[in-house]
């Protein structure tokens, strides 16, 4: 059925049953009278506590909730003890595989079928879970804690205990995982909760928190959808669930006799089992090299505790200006280490980059530059120069230039001339104009000799893609 525009829909979930305790009146009269204790001591210590609630209990045991709730909520009923048989009649299903992301264990986006989860209230046939359209932090759709029997936005009901839980969620073999949602919540602070129970024994014993952010305290409003998760290898008040294979995970939305507002919803629910962090290095490289060098460029990949790993491919990408970085090559290792060799003639920043797999994240190298040299001829005057005549000669550089570059003073000519036993510096001329042929860039000076004796003269280049670059002498007679 297509949903009406503007208008909120809903999916109708699978409803389990809940068992009520009913006794005597002197069997109430004992429960009431326990619960007012428990009651009071809860408020004693919630005065001092942290807003994280936590324990492990065993099934019949009264949780220590952060406010006063009803009796029907707290006994043996209100933990779960499923049948023979309803395991396999809902069973878990794959997320979307679009959806699904690397080491994801479970995904529901509630996008596709209702199949994931089981809902329950206690009472039972009273208010719980229910899946709708009305505000979905990803997609089109998300479960509301009390949308079984109330259109979002609500209000949601007074007394209720209402379930939403998974069953045999897989971790064999895993040593960690985790457990993450988007939430969206507004409730009475204080006494109307939203809690998520982790369990790996149908909950005869679970772990369980309510949400704690950093604008409201167990309870309240959220201004929004927030983020949350769950250290599936450190759930609290349980431990680690890693490793067993049924794995439930509940939400639990509780509320007291009075005061509402519009509930709590929760969207992407995922389990997955994290990439472990991965170390790329890259050896220091020169500061500068020279024309068309090769760089011996060598890395490896670990973990974080430095042991190598091997037979996982690593991308080298290199940048002229740190800025946009083009794919150069994969380098591959039976080892972790990784080695190749690149000629540069420019200035060229250096990248490792690995890019993930199922048990290790993705990570990458720092950047590193090196800086080439270019090549460089020095002014190609003639072995004898006539004194008084002003004399043209030209040079080449590689690689190639803008003569608009060359104008800004990048390539110059240091002359000098010998006297009183060695050459002292007596001029220094930038490139007057450069031209460009297929191979090369020519720049060209132009000088006045007025005296003669022995001169010599070397050219100079020094720009941003370049280190500073020096010429071989050329040595000639004034005459």
């Amino acid at each position: 059925m297509r949903p009406r525009e503007g208008v909120p829909t809903r999916r109708i979930g699978c409803r389990g049953q809940r068992q009520s305790t009913q006794g005597g009146a002197v069997g109430r009269l004992l429960l009431g009278v326990a619960l007012a204790v428990i009651v009071l001591l809860s408020l004693v210590a919630s005065a001092s506590a942290s807003p994280l609630f936590v324990k492990q209990v065993a099934t019949g045991d009264v949780p220590q909730l952060g406010a006063p709730v009803g009796l029907h909520q707290l006994d043996s009923g209100a933990l779960r003890s499923l049948s023979a048989g309803a395991s396999s009649a809902f069973p878990i299903l794959p997320g979307s595989p679009s959806a699904r992301g690397i080491g994801d264990i479970f995904y529901d986006g509630f996008e596709g079928s209702v199949g994931h989860w089981y809902l329950a209230s206690d009472p039972p046939d009273t208010h719980t879970w229910g899946f709708w359209t009305y505000r979905p932090a990803v997609g089109a759709w998300s479960a509301y804690c009390a949308g079984d029997l109330i259109q979002p936005p609500g209000p949601y009901a007074n007394d209720m205990f209402a379930e939403m839980w998974t069953n045999q969620i897989d971790l064999s073999g895993m040593t960690s995982a985790q457990l993450d949602y988007k939430l969206y919540c507004d409730t009475e602070i204080n006494y109307d909760f939203l809690y998520v129970l982790v369990s790996a024994d149908d909950f005869q014993t679970y772990g369980w928190v309510n949400y704690t952010g950093d604008s409201w305290e167990a309870s309240g409003n959220t201004q929004g959808w927030v983020d949350d998760f769950i250290d599936l290898a450190d759930v609290p008040g349980l431990g680690s669930v890693c490793g067993q294979s049924n794995v439930s995970i509940e939400f639990l939305f509780v509320s007291d006799e009075s005061n509402v507002a519009e509930g709590a919803y929760v969207d992407e629910v995922r389990v997955s089992n994290p990439p472990k962090p991965v170390v790329v290095t890259m050896t220091a490289l020169p500061q500068t090299v020279g024309y068309n060098m090769p760089v011996s460029i060598a890395g490896s990949l670990t973990n974080a505790s430095g042991t190598p790993l091997p037979n996982r491919p690593v991308d080298l990408y290199t940048s002229f200006d740190d800025d946009y970085y083009f794919y150069h090559s994969t380098l591959s290792s039976a080892t972790g280490s990784y080695a190749t060799t690149v000629r540069i003639d420019r200035r060229t920043y250096f990248w490792l980059w690995f890019e993930g797999d199922s048990a290790y994240d993705r990570g990458s190298s720092v950047r590193l530059k090196v800086m080439a040299r270019g090549k460089l001829t020095p002014p190609a005057f003639s072995r004898t120069v006539r004194r008084g005549v002003k004399i043209t000669a030209w040079g080449t550089l590689l690689p190639r230039h803008s003569a608009a570059a060359n104008k800004v003073a990048h390539t110059k000519a240091e002359l000098y001339r010998y006297s009183n036993g060695k050459y002292r510096r007596v001029l220094t001329t930038f490139a007057k104009s450069c031209t460009n042929t297929t191979t090369a860039t020519k720049y060209k000076v132009v000088v006045y000799f007025n005296k003669s004796g022995k001169w010599r003269v070397r050219a100079i280049h020094e720009d941003p893609d370049h280190a500073r670059t020096v010429s071989s002498w050329r040595y000639f007679t004034v005459r």
